[in-house]
């Protein structure tokens, strides 16, 4: 083999590589847009499902109504416990350091 024919059996294999790649990065690129495309279409999705959820309620429906009728449930509605009032959470001290049952609790200046 000449000097000539290994230049350009290394040159193709050069263009077969970087091809090779190139299609590689077109396909994950394709996929990114997808992808955005996509997180884009489920959330507009999830804020009209949300406004229609509350206007449901509005009209008197339950969250368990629609739950039987097969309906997703509301994607905004995070669940859990309901906040108390600051005044209920409040109510249980005092002014002066000791919680409502009785038990004193020292200040720091008091140790």
């Amino acid at each position: 083999m000449d000097i000539q024919s290994i230049e350009q059996a290394a040159a193709a294999k050069l263009d077969a590589d970087r091809n090779e790649r190139i299609s590689f990065i077109r396909e994950i690129a394709e996929a990114s847009v997808k992808y955005r495309e996509a997180r884009a279409n489920l959330t507009a999705a999830e804020l009209i499902l949300s406004q229609l959820h509350r206007t449901a309620r509005t009209h008197g429906w339950t969250e368990k109504d629609l739950k039987d009728f097969g309906i997703e449930p509301n994607p905004k509605n995070l669940g859990g416990r309901p906040r108390q009032k600051p005044e209920r959470r409040a109510a249980s001290r005092d002014t002066n350091g000791s919680n409502a049952s009785g038990i004193e609790i020292p200040s720091r200046n008091e140790e």
